[in-house]
């Protein structure tokens, strides 16, 4: 008899949404390629409100006291994704694509992320 984690069809409103997030997550080889494309997305973002000097991206996503205190509790992952400038954008990415390709080989894509 199988187990109901098991079962291809589930019901839970989670497989539902979490089955086309697999599947587009699936159109990347990598989850290194995955990251150097959502650096590269989230920076264009940056530069755009950057353009319009606008304060509130940079309020919102990057890492500040202020920001705690106000219960912006995401900006510990989020600043990650920000950075200063194209040089800076540019060693970062060139470095997760050399290092970042063989930790990913040597401990696997599941917990490459974690």
């Amino acid at each position: 008899m199988r187990g109901s984690w098991t079962q291809g069809n589930s019901r839970r409103p989670i497989d539902r949404l979490a089955r086309p997030f697999r599947d587009w997550l699936d159109r990347f080889s990598s989850v290194t390629h995955l990251l150097l494309w959502l650096n590269v997305a989230v920076f264009l973002v940056q530069l755009l409100f950057d353009f319009l000097r606008s304060p509130l991206f940079n309020d919102l996503f990057a890492l500040s006291g202020d920001g705690l205190r106000h219960f912006y509790l995401w900006q510990p992952v989020s600043y990650m994704f920000l950075h200063s400038g194209l040089l800076h954008i540019l060693f970062n990415m060139l470095i997760l694509w050399f290092i970042g390709r063989e930790v990913e080989y040597f401990i696997g894509g599941k917990f490459y992320t974690r």
